[in-house]
């Protein structure tokens, strides 16, 4: 296999990799707050658990909106980026 198609072809690799990855992120993010919240809105809780679980929701919304929400756009973007120049490259 020649060098260059070699390279072409772990850029691609990389740029899918990048854009599975932020989107696996955000997800996780996301699915971690509904399974927050469907554990707070549980009958039987005491006062104890349900201060927890309500810190617990407050820092995970936080927490998408400062660490994981940009980390999961910036992935996406930069797998969006390899994979534009991968066609500028053919074109």
């Amino acid at each position: 296999m020649d060098r260059s198609v070699k390279i072409v072809l772990i850029a691609f690799a990389a740029g899918v990799i990048l854009i599975v990855a932020g989107q696996s992120l955000y997800r996780y993010s996301n699915q971690s707050i509904t399974d927050v919240e469907t554990q707070l809105s549980q009958a039987g809780l005491s006062q104890s658990e349900r201060d927890n679980l309500q810190g617990s929701l407050v820092w995970w919304r936080n927490a998408i909106v400062s660490t994981y929400g940009p980390t999961s756009i910036a992935l996406v973007a930069a797998g969006i980026a390899v994979l534009s120049i991968l066609t500028g490259y053919f074109s």
